[in-house]
């Protein structure tokens, strides 16, 4: 006949209360894993870099503020010297495609939200007899838009996300 062994009602008791315990540190490590999830943003790395900031302040920049001065834009206007260019300010967020109507030479094209870059494009002048001339929709709601030579940009650093100082 096999033996039995009898417990204490103790020993059964510290079993159940450590297995209480596991249950319990389990549901805490989980909802930390699930909590820690929800806030970090687990797709970029922890130690995120800062956002660049690129200095125009040195730059002479001819103002846009009127519907009519931002219609006439720089069509027509002398090609820009190095750190000129010209500034269209809204008086709110939207999206505001430009176009290269009468212009004589390229340029790169900066929208901004806050001074920070939300798209920038390079367009052309229009070629001789060109029926429509190139046009660009951001690709995101500005308040600011800057225009300078074409090539600046890319020269200076500025590209979709850095923060852009004015004049």
């Amino acid at each position: 006949m096999p033996r039995r062994t009898s417990r204490s009602p103790s020993h059964h008791a510290k079993i159940e209360r450590r297995s209480r315990w596991f249950a319990m540190a389990a549901v805490v490590v989980g909802f930390s894993i699930l909590i820690g999830a929800s806030v970090w943003d687990l797709s970029t790395p922890v130690s995120s870099q800062e956002t660049r900031t690129i200095d125009l302040s040195r730059f002479r920049l001819e103002v846009a503020e009127t519907d009519e001065a931002r219609r006439q834009g720089l069509s027509g206007h002398e090609p820009l010297a190095q750190e000129e260019g010209m500034l269209f300010l809204f008086a709110e967020d939207g999206v505001y495609p430009f176009w290269m109507k009468d212009m004589t030479f390229a340029i790169d094209i900066i929208w901004l939200d806050d001074g920070r870059v939300v798209d920038v494009a390079t367009l052309p002048a229009p070629a001789s007899g060109e029926l429509l001339p190139a046009t660009h929709v951001p690709s995101g709601k500005a308040d600011t838009v800057l225009e300078i030579n074409a090539g600046r940009a890319k020269a200076l650093g500025i590209e979709k996300g850095v923060m852009v100082v004015l004049p």
